[in-house]
Parts: structure tokens; sequence; C-alpha cells
């Protein structure tokens, strides 16, 4: 009675000829430090002020020691679309000022 059922069945159960590769996401652009572009970028403020700590949460890392001690290491390191990056190395913060 089930005949047909069953040939489906066993049609369905024949492996693919050409085997297939896994589908992998697509990895955004950037690099490293995306993860904390992102988040900026997705803020609708037009400052974001973030802890150094609070950037290491994003990243999943401690941040190298060169951004503790260097502004220059900031500006070099995120580039965040229409966003000026300003740290303040004493206070260890960094700010993410929209442009106009």
């Amino acid at each position: 009675m089930f005949d047909w059922w069953k040939k489906g069945a066993a049609a369905r159960d024949v492996p693919s000829p050409v085997p297939r590769e896994p589908v992998r996401a697509a990895r955004p652009p950037g690099g490293r430090y995306d993860s904390v572009c992102r988040y900026v970028e997705n803020r609708y403020a037009d400052t974001v002020v973030l802890t150094f700590a609070e950037v290491e949460d994003l990243l999943g890392f401690a941040l190298p020691d060169p951004a503790r001690l260097e502004a220059a290491w900031w500006t070099s390191a995120l580039t965040v679309r229409s966003r000026t990056v300003a740290p303040n190395l004493a206070a260890c913060i960094v700010s993410f000022e929209r442009t106009s």
C-alpha cells in the first residue's frame, strides 16, 4: 500500500553525487577591531564614550600596550565611518564623535 512512499524515501536517502561545501557566513569587512567599529556605528548618539574595559569586552580580548600609552594607536587601529576617535589615556576612555 505504501510502496510509493518507500521508493520516495529511498531516493531521498541517496547521497548527492557532488559533495556539498559547508555554507559559511560572509565575514564582515574589517579586521581585528571590527566589533568595536560596528558597535559605535550603530549608536544614534552623536558622541559615544567607552572605557577601555568596555572596548575590551566588545573585542573579547585585552587591548595591546600601545593602546594605553599612545593616542596615535587609536586613530591608526580603529577606522569608524563618520566618527572621529579621541582617546583620553589618563582617564582610560575613548570617545567617538560623529562628523557631519
